[in-house]
């Protein structure tokens, strides 16, 4: 009895003390030198943040759910100038394994940590024979079964194809490489990869765009572990979308609808959503209220399918301007967008925002991160 009311007045403390709008920017992490942050991963084990990041030189850090967050670890990395076009990081479901990919000098490297991020492999070339490769967005998929997936665009033998390496859960070493699709030559691209169950089959969902204003994004799929895959669906409507904008969000424990948000260039970021796979798309969702102009080049977008069946929310971030932020929520089963408060309105000349979820009792806690000049900046909201 005694056990249960406390349970009870602890759940109580924690919906009273739960904020319910943005807490105030904290910086929670300053450099000598002004900083990028490419990638974060919040682990749903131990709801640890895990941020890579590049200032002077390419390093990791992680945030604990008390704020702390680890000293950097620095990366001596064998791709020239230090600059990376994509670095991208995430995990497995022990609560312990992490990876990176880090496509630079048109080369495509692969570091893990089994120790979460205390120690760190020497970071290795996957893609073989001298080749030029691009990684352009979140093409790591980590399976449930801790197989690894890297996809990737390979120019080879006079012509670009997507192709992947993968590797299973207990071993150290890559698989044969995969070409699955000629493509035109990719100037730029971007790539993003998530899991669903379709049809109770367990399927593997890529999307990918050719930074062309006439190319459309396409998204297919995999029912084979990769084997075979589908012909690319043409997503109607996307021809003017930009490089950064098609990013998936996917949770099979919710949901297996796909979202997928892309920014139509110098317009509006949209989301649409497809229960088959990306076979047919939902007419646009508009997921902001403003328009955006380019920061860095690049608009910058955060989309994740957080909480559990019972209060499973989709959460958008979007930077429109270097001191505007357009906050969005979502129930996936109606999708109607229900624009919010929006984090970091006290700061100016934003660099990205970032976005991680964790679930606290019967709340979500979402997790905003974002950068200014030499100071990565958090704050959080309940839900």
């Amino acid at each position: 009895m005694t056990t249960t009311i406390l349970a009870i007045l602890l759940t109580l403390s924690v919906a009273l003390s739960a904020p319910i709008n943005w807490t105030q920017p904290e910086a929670i992490f300053s450099s000598p030198k002004p900083m990028i942050v490419y990638s974060t991963y919040t682990d749903p084990v131990t709801s640890i943040h895990h941020i890579v990041f590049t200032a002077g030189q390419f390093g990791y850090m992680k945030m604990h759910p008390d704020k702390t967050v680890s000293a950097p670890v620095y990366f001596k990395v064998p791709f020239a100038n230090k600059v990376a076009e994509s670095i991208f990081i995430s995990g497995a479901a022990d609560g312990k394994t992490l990876y990176i990919t880090v496509s630079a000098s048109k080369k495509l490297y692969f570091i893990e940590s089994k120790d979460s991020g205390r120690t760190w492999s020497t970071p290795t070339d996957i893609v073989k024979g001298n080749r030029e490769c691009y990684n352009r967005g979140s093409a790591l998929h980590i399976r449930a079964t801790g197989q690894v997936f890297v996809f990737y665009i390979v120019y080879t033998y006079h012509y670009y194809a997507l192709a992947y390496v993968t590797r299973l859960a207990n071993s150290s070493v890559f698989g044969k490489e995969k070409i699955f699709l000629t493509i035109e030559e990719p100037r730029y691209n971007s790539l993003f990869a998530a899991e669903a169950k379709i049809n109770g089959v367990n399927t593997i969902v890529l999307t990918y765009k050719l930074w062309d204003d006439n190319k459309p994004q396409y998204v297919m799929y995999s029912v084979d572990n990769g084997a075979t895959w589908s012909n690319p669906a043409l997503m109607d409507g996307t021809s003017s979308s930009d490089l950064f904008g098609g990013r998936l969000a996917l949770n099979p424990n919710i949901t297996n609808r796909i979202f997928l948000t892309y920014d139509m260039t110098l317009s509006s970021f949209r989301i649409r959503y497809s229960d088959d796979a990306g076979e047919s798309w939902s007419s646009t969702i508009r997921a902001t209220t403003n328009r955006f102009f380019m920061v860095d080049e690049r608009p910058h977008s955060a989309l994740e399918m957080c909480g559990t069946k019972g209060n499973a929310k989709l959460v958008g971030i979007y930077q429109l301007e270097y001191g505007v932020v357009d906050y969005v929520t979502m129930d996936p089963a109606v999708p109607t967008p229900v624009f919010g408060p929006t984090p970091f309105s006290s700061l100016n000349k934003m660099q990205g925002v970032w976005l991680g979820c964790t679930q606290v009792h019967e709340k979500i806690r979402v997790s905003a991160f974002t950068v200014v000049e030499s100071k990565i900046y958090y704050s959080e909201i309940m839900l």
